[in-house]
């Protein structure tokens, strides 16, 4: 897919923290379409004029502003622009967004130069295994074109390898960058001894849900609102949003141990489900939860609207790997997600959920008549509601990825033992490869990975510039 997980994904623009020494980098891609952001603190901390362009959603939903109110009235700063001199508290979030559309990577950087001679953009390709000459430099890559036609592309200086947390690794281990013991299991010759697929890194969530016992929104008035916004978008009005979102725009920060401390440890996205909006069950099937988890929330959806508040564990402990299974390109890997390893973990989503109680117990949300809502999990009854212990259980049963995979080709120098790449992006003891996507992270960014990922690039790419302007 052109464009990576940039097309698939909820699309917020944060950069996590901190970020002070790559400033440029992020600056130089952005365009940020928001006057009141861009020009604040003298233009210090955004980019105009770049290719990925950036803005503040186009609407906004009743729920929007009585969690905002809930924020303020629980004692949380808020914040006009995440990614500036301030890192905790709430607000709107900015999206890697283009009027009422995407801007994905593919959109942003590729479609404005895509008729450039020295650009060659092949679809439908497989990358299967990177080509090698005698000196253990690579030359190209094998790959399948539609899974049928077999050809190499060959490189006149690097390969640069853009597959992300899953598939770079994937593919280095594949032609045999990695740990003696897993490739010499499945008799791949080996041609650097580095550390690939380990530090595997990730933002688990962890939903809570309140129920509304007092409405809010009609749910189908939200819908028939939404079909009237997609006729007039197809003939008319580009800049209105068509989506009805039920993960909503409003983020907070905090940090659950430290209440003065400058960065955050966990991010709270929140989520509306008016009352029989049962096409938000979709949510429940793209994480794979239980079918006893879907019929609980159902018959309480089928009452009232429910408020939902998605807790994100920005600074991960924990740690996991990954590893091939076989030779064949298209097997799947194995992944231990290594999630709650470190005890830690599990200990900050229970000062998160309090936290959370908190703010549900609000002026603006008691007027709402904000209940929470008991799940039915079977393998949390034996444990009082409302304890740590069953609050313990529910994590471990209902915590899941926020798909930021990360960290499985780490940057270092040679003495780390973990280092896949140099301070260049250089993958160590090999000639004409780098590695430039979100593999490269040491540690997990503290907040959602895209807008990081593209400042990598951008700083990878002037890397490559300079090395070669230095020959």
């Amino acid at each position: 897919m052109l464009g990576g997980s940039s097309a698939i994904n909820h699309m917020i623009y944060i950069r996590g923290n901190p970020w002070e020494e790559v400033l440029p980098y992020f600056i130089k891609s952005e365009n940020n379409r928001s006057p009141k952001v861009a020009n604040a603190y003298g233009g210090r901390y955004h980019g105009v004029g770049g290719y990925q362009s950036v803005d503040f959603m186009p609407e906004s939903l009743p729920y929007d502003s009585i969690l905002m109110k809930a924020y303020k009235e629980s004692g949380y700063s808020q914040l006009v622009d995440f990614n500036a001199v301030e890192h905790i508290g709430y607000g709107r979030a900015q999206f890697i967004i283009e009027g009422a559309t995407r801007a994905s990577s593919a959109k942003s950087f590729l479609k404005p130069v895509k008729n450039r001679k020295n650009l060659h953009i092949i679809k439908n390709a497989f990358v299967t295994s990177l080509l090698f000459d005698s000196d253990n430099t690579v030359r190209g890559v094998n790959l399948k074109i539609q899974g049928k036609h077999v050809m190499q592309a060959i490189t006149r200086k690097e390969v640069v390898l853009s597959a992300g947390a899953f598939n770079t690794p994937h593919i280095l281990m594949l032609s045999g960058i990695g740990t003696r013991k897993q490739l010499d299991v499945l008799n791949i010759p080996l041609k650097a001894e580095l550390s690939v697929g380990k530090n595997f890194q990730d933002h688990v969530f962890v939903p809570l849900f309140y129920g509304l016992n007092q409405p809010i929104s009609n749910y189908y008035k939200l819908l028939i609102r939404t079909i009237f916004k997609a006729v007039r978008y197809i003939f008319n009005d580009r800049d209105q949003l068509i989506v009805l979102d039920r993960l909503r725009n409003v983020l907070a920060f905090e940090n659950t141990k430290n209440h003065s401390a400058e960065f955050p440890d966990v991010q709270y996205y929140s989520a509306y489900f008016p009352k029989g909006d049962f096409t938000a069950f979709k949510f429940f099937k793209i994480h794979n939860y239980e079918p006893y988890i879907t019929d609980s929330f159902r018959k309480h959806l089928a009452k009232q609207d429910i408020a939902g508040v998605f807790i994100s564990a920005l600074i991960p402990k924990s740690r996991g790997m990954i590893k091939i299974v076989s030779t064949n390109p298209s097997d799947h890997l194995w992944l231990d997600t290594g999630f709650f390893s470190e005890p830690e973990d599990l200990t900050t989503f229970i000062r998160a959920i309090r936290n959370q109680q908190l703010l549900f117990n609000s002026p603006i949300f008691k007027k709402y008549k904000a209940d929470i809502i008991k799940l039915d999990i079977p393998g949390c009854a034996k444990h009082t509601f409302d304890s740590d212990q069953y609050w313990h259980c529910y994590v471990r049963h209902m915590s899941t990825s926020t798909y930021h995979p990360s960290g499985t080709a780490k940057v270092g120098p040679k003495t780390d033992p973990d280092a896949v790449v140099d301070s260049q992006l250089r993958v160590h003891g090999i000639k004409g490869l780098r590695v430039i996507d979100a593999s490269i992270f040491p540690i997990i960014p503290s907040g959602n990975t895209h807008a990081p990922t593209m400042m990598v690039a951008e700083k990878g790419s002037d890397m490559i510039k300079q090395f070669y302007l230095d020959l």
